[in-house]
């Protein structure tokens, strides 16, 4: 028997439920009570890799992020699991089930913890992920669970819940938040303009205010969870920056008077299941995604980008949008499948209006961090360049300076960036580190800092846990970017303290590192309050007094200092951004521009946002066709 829904996708529910010995099942299509398929089966020991492997310790190594399992679990061993589940319950299908060119929603629908857990994503046919076959695979608690359909506005109302208490590890959640507001603004003009349609919530007040304030349609929270199968919890950033526990139960009643058709909680064992967790309190959210396990940083951020850049640009719906994210190769993602996040599926049906969305787009969508600054990255790229041809050096630090209005931090933000875009023979993943507050012994406060920075108990811990990324499926040269909370004058890290600290580093985490070929970005900088001409001279005085040795190198890089209209010039045709004028007007435009902001490099980028915002809005207003409703039929 085939179901068609809305022409376009299969759509069955495959119910699994507890029995005497194992668990039955049935497979139903979409609308019809009896199953066109069904059976038994067990779960007990699947053989992977010439090895037995029993389930109920591979979800164990989800739950609890086992390292030394998951790290032969690999794209062989991913195949051999999704071809066994595959059989258990489709081998007996016949071949008109599921014919060729066919797209298929599959719900897996159970009560069964254990079984929500298992990654039914990779199911796996002929050695073929069906993922990459345009299968879709969510999961539901219940086959009967309230369900309604989901009429999306063309520019939904997104909440970016971005959470970094300053007394847990660093995530980058700050840095991620920007980016996926700078992201999405740059691709939609309606959200350039409209404050209402696109917001960030850094700390728990502010995530009370805009709930508050309306209702949202998409909340995406990024940040620290925990959870142990009986329960989960989120770490809210309080008043005093430090970490607060909010339990599901808590969240799921603050959301409760109007809750948002998606909620993303891209967080650490966010899916842990009972009582007490995101899936149980939560059922009301028609599409819920939750991670199983651990999340990578660098893979979860990438996780979430793709997501919402699929539903909230190109109008996928949730199960299309995840299913992007399944196959993604950024940053390896296509080899840790199981990493993915689970799609709870409460909703029939999903429709946005202008399904065939034309982009505004311009050719580097990270332009707003790229005006000048040309000599400074130039400098890092080229030693960059060395470490990977020649080992030489190994760890690189790199030391630049600056006004706030000069973007000090914003050159932080482009360094990862520019240096993954040009050097694609490398992988590069982010450890964030914040100064410590006191200096009783430099070296116990030093050592505390980079260990909290890295996740780890001890420093010789630190080779291990980084070759361990290659569970993220990191092939290619490996380049760790550290990036360091900004000095500023009167700070307690001060430009002595630095000195000591880079020669610490090089004794303490250089040299554990260097025989492990393991190469470091140490990214250093300082903000002053106002230029100063004879700062660069006491910066160079200060940190050289300690000699650097052993492969590690310290890169002093030229004073942030104000742009010109050459360098706006430069900037326009590199990265290829149109503005609304020609000619003597565009030069015009541009000479206005300098003479507004003085060549401030902040206000200059605001001013050049501005400008392309209208002719984004041009573009959409040319290309966008008046009341026209197009449902995908999902």
């Amino acid at each position: 028997m085939i179901v068609s829904w809305g022409d376009l996708v299969l759509n069955f529910d495959l119910v699994i439920q507890s029995a005497a010995t194992g668990y039955a099942w049935g497979l139903y299509p979409q609308g019809q009570p009896a199953p066109c398929l069904q059976g038994n089966f067990q779960l007990d020991t699947v053989e992977l890799k010439g090895k037995p492997v029993k389930l109920s310790m591979l979800d164990d190594a989800f739950i609890h992020f086992k390292k030394d399992i998951l790290s032969a679990f690999d794209e062989a061993a991913q195949l051999q699991l999704g071809q066994y589940l595959y059989q258990l319950i489709f081998a007996a299908a016949s071949a008109n089930l599921f014919p060729p060119q066919e797209a298929v929603l599959l719900r897996v629908v159970s009560d069964d913890a254990f079984i929500q857990r298992i990654p039914w994503n990779l199911l796996t046919c002929h050695n073929t992920f069906l993922v990459m076959e345009d299968w879709h695979v969510t999961v539901a608690t219940q086959a009967n669970a309230p369900r309604r359909a989901v009429q999306f506005a063309d520019v939904p109302k997104v909440l970016l819940v971005c959470q970094e208490p300053r007394d847990q590890t660093a995530t980058g959640a700050g840095e991620h938040g920007n980016d996926l507001l700078q992201y999405l603004r740059g691709r939609r003009y309606g959200y350039f303009l409209n404050s209402h349609a696109l917001a960030v919530a850094a700390d728990w007040d502010s995530f009370r205010r805009k709930l508050d304030e309306q209702s949202w349609d998409v909340i995406y929270y990024y940040g620290h969870g925990m959870g142990d199968g009986y329960g989960a919890s989120l770490l809210f950033t309080d008043a005093s920056g430090k970490a607060m526990e909010v339990t599901m139960g808590k969240l799921a009643a603050m959301l409760k008077a109007a809750p948002p058709s998606l909620l993303y909680l891209n967080a650490c064992r966010s899916g842990s299941n009972g009582i007490a967790g995101s899936v149980t309190q939560l059922q009301m959210i028609p599409a819920l995604l939750v991670n199983r396990t651990d999340a990578l940083t660098d893979a979860a951020r990438e996780h979430g980008r793709i997501f919402l850049e699929r539903l909230l640009l190109d109008h996928y719906p949730p199960h299309q949008a995840i299913t992007h994210a399944y196959n993604s190769k950024g940053h390896g993602l296509a080899a840790i499948r199981w990493m993915i996040p689970i799609l709870y599926q409460h909703y029939t049906e999903w429709h946005f209006p202008h399904s065939n969305v034309q982009r505004f787009v311009v050719k580097d969508m990270h332009w707003y961090l790229k005006l000048d600054r040309t000599a400074q990255f130039s400098r890092v790229f080229y030693h960059t360049s060395e470490m990977l041809v020649s080992d030489s050096p190994t760890t690189l630090a790199c030391f630049w300076h600056g006004t706030k209005e000069q973007g000090v931090e914003r050159f932080h933000e482009r360094l990862p960036i520019e240096l993954k875009k040009h050097s694609r023979d490398m992988e590069m993943v982010t450890f964030t580190f914040r100064w410590p507050a006191h200096f009783n012994e430099l070296h116990q406060a030093f050592e505390h800092m980079v260990c909290k920075g890295f996740g780890i108990r001890f420093l010789d811990d630190l080779p291990g846990m980084l070759q361990n990324l290659s569970i993220g499926g990191i092939s290619n040269p490996l380049v760790v970017h550290c990036r360091f909370e900004t000095l500023r004058k009167g700070s307690p890290m001060n430009l002595g303290r630095l000195a000591f600290f880079l020669k610490w580093w090089e004794t303490e985490v250089h040299a554990r590192l260097r025989s492990y070929g393991i190469r470091t970005l140490l990214a250093l900088g300082y903000e002053l309050k106002e230029p100063d001409p004879q700062f660069a001279t006491i910066c160079r005085n200060e940190l050289t007094k300690v000699k650097l040795k052993s492969g590690m190198k310290l890169e002093l890089l030229d004073e942030l200092q104000q742009v010109s209209e050459q360098d706006i010039l430069d900037f326009l045709e590199k990265f290829d951004v149109e503005l609304p004028v020609v000619g003597d007007d565009r030069s015009k435009l541009i000479n206005d521009i300098v003479v507004r902001t003085e060549g401030h490099y902040e206000k200059v980028l605001n001013e050049l946002q501005t400008i392309v915002s209208q002719a984004h809005k041009l573009f959409e207003q040319q290309m966008m066709p008046a009341n026209v409703i197009t449902d995908h039929g999902y």
